[in-house]
């Protein structure tokens, strides 16, 4: 039951995240899904500290006019307050002052723990499978 628990807080903490970057909107709700050492990976780059993720993301998000995140099939091993999560992605995103979109289908792998207030990211990484129906590198 407990590990159940955990999945669907892995599933809500995914869902507010990606909600967020398709949201754009990067607030203090957004910024406490992760610990204050959280360390993201993006396929542009690596951010250290809750503090500077809504601006690493902003930059991350400014060649797009707009985004759209969908994750399935979570998955969640759990160690005590310590927990591993992996789920499926598909990201749309329209180039701006273009027509072209760019669409990467991929995975994401994450550790969480937990905190006073909830099971937090203590780390997560986007790793492409396919850009535009390509192998990714």
């Amino acid at each position: 039951m407990k590990d159940l628990i955990v999945l669907l807080a892995f599933e809500q903490a995914l869902s507010r995240y990606a909600r967020g970057l398709d949201e754009r909107k990067f607030d203090d709700r957004w910024v406490a899904l992760f610990a204050s050492d959280a360390v993201v990976e993006l396929p542009p780059g690596r951010c250290r500290g809750s503090a500077n993720l809504a601006h690493f993301h902003q930059e991350v998000l400014a060649p797009f006019v707009r985004t759209h995140h969908m994750t399935t099939d979570h998955l969640i091993e759990v160690n005590g307050d310590e927990a591993t999560g992996r789920a499926n992605l598909h990201v749309t995103h329209a180039i701006a002052d273009s027509t072209n979109m760019l669409i990467v289908d991929g995975i994401i792998v994450s550790s969480l723990c937990r905190q006073a207030e909830g099971w937090v990211f203590r780390w997560l990484k986007i790793e492409p499978v396919f850009r535009d129906g390509m192998i990714a590198q």
